[in-house]
């Protein structure tokens, strides 16, 4: 008997010794890369998808797609006049840095290994995302427009979906310890506020992103895109606030040029502010994802009469609803208000 249980014991003992040591050759051998592997790649989505700012440009051909008088009313207009948009929202943070400073090692400087092995595969998740919509993009064009549409529009959200990921670790890794909420006038410069604003706006973006675009439904007739643009609770309001902003951080313009003492005085006390509820906002936005999961919101967006669905949800379905509510009218709207009142102090 003794013996039986010492035999159990024994092939216990060697099965976990062949199970921590798996794991061990495991960590050991994950490939590290290193700084330049980064600049690798950065650089090769670079030379083949960033127009002459630095900035990805995906550059949909309109005369080989278009089929209406008035571009405003084609299917297509939904990549220039939205997506492309949170292509840029969801990227500049990272290539205006790299754009500002020659490049993205500089950047990097403070980046332990871990952090380097993080953004390596981000950059690379974004990279094939690149390559496999601009695949998409040339079935879409060489098709005059009557091919892989509802594909095409699919593979913007997940290179959005990817970017998004990669500036969430740049923004942790690179920008919490460049800036604190005692910015003061002193500090307003052409870096700073490109970096502050790039941040906001990737920041806020993400709120229309996953309440109206990503529940958009498939766009079928003329005209369609400017209708449904017009009726979204959030994205419209957003798009039109920064649009201004967004074209100025593009051209890689000094937002601090001509901001006289009264101007930086006012900019830091909105930037101050902002930053010192960074953590609040996203903790909010947190809570904002998770009641936004499932089909909840697609639903109820895609209602016919909005008012009769919320009443026939549960008291959870509901209590969501609250959630996604209360914060789109109190964190979001606060921060939102931040971006229309820094308009009037910086040059755009």
């Amino acid at each position: 008997m003794r013996n039986n249980i010492f035999k159990k014991i024994s092939v216990i003992g060697v099965f976990c010794v062949i199970i921590i040591s798996s794991f061990l050759f495991c960590a050991c051998n994950e490939e590290n890369y290193s700084k330049a592997d980064v600049d690798t790649i950065y650089s090769a989505i670079l030379d083949d998808y960033c127009d002459t700012k630095g900035y990805i440009d995906i550059n949909i051909n309109a005369s080989k797609v278009v089929h209406t008088e008035a571009v405003s009313d084609d299917k297509y207009y939904i990549f220039p006049y939205i997506l492309d948009n949170y292509v840029s929202f969801s990227s500049g943070l990272v290539f205006s840095v790299a754009s500002r400073q020659n490049g993205i090692l500089f950047s990097l400087g403070s980046f332990s290994q871990k952090e380097l092995n993080d953004v390596y595969a981000k950059f690379s998740n974004v990279l094939t995302s690149l390559n496999s919509l601009d695949e998409i993009k040339n079935i879409y064009e060489n098709s005059d427009g009557y091919l892989q549409y509802d594909e095409l529009i699919n593979a913007y959200f997940v290179l959005i979906d990817n970017l998004y990921s990669l500036s969430d670790s740049f923004s942790d890794y690179y920008f919490d310890s460049l800036y604190s909420s005692n910015f003061s006038a002193s500090n307003v410069a052409k870096g700073s506020l490109s970096d502050l604003f790039w941040f906001e706006l990737f920041s806020l973006s993400k709120v229309s992103y996953i309440y109206d675009l990503k529940n958009m439904n498939s766009i079928e007739s003329e005209g369609e895109v400017v209708t449904w643009f017009n009726n979204t609770r959030v994205l419209k309001t957003f798009v039109n606030d920064s649009a201004d902003i967004l074209s100025a951080l593009k051209l890689n313009n000094d937002l601090s040029y001509g901001t006289n003492l009264t101007h930086k005085t006012n900019l830091a006390g909105i930037i101050s502010n902002m930053l010192d509820l960074k953590s609040a906002f996203e903790r909010d936005f947190n809570n904002f994802v998770i009641a936004s999961s499932g089909f909840f919101l697609n639903e109820y967006l895609n209602a016919t009469n909005r008012t009769s669905y919320l009443q026939n949800c549960s008291e959870f379905e509901n209590s969501k609803f609250n959630l996604i509510n209360e914060f789109i009218l109190g964190r979001y709207e606060a921060f939102l208000s931040g971006i229309r009142m820094s308009k009037y102090n910086i040059n755009v």
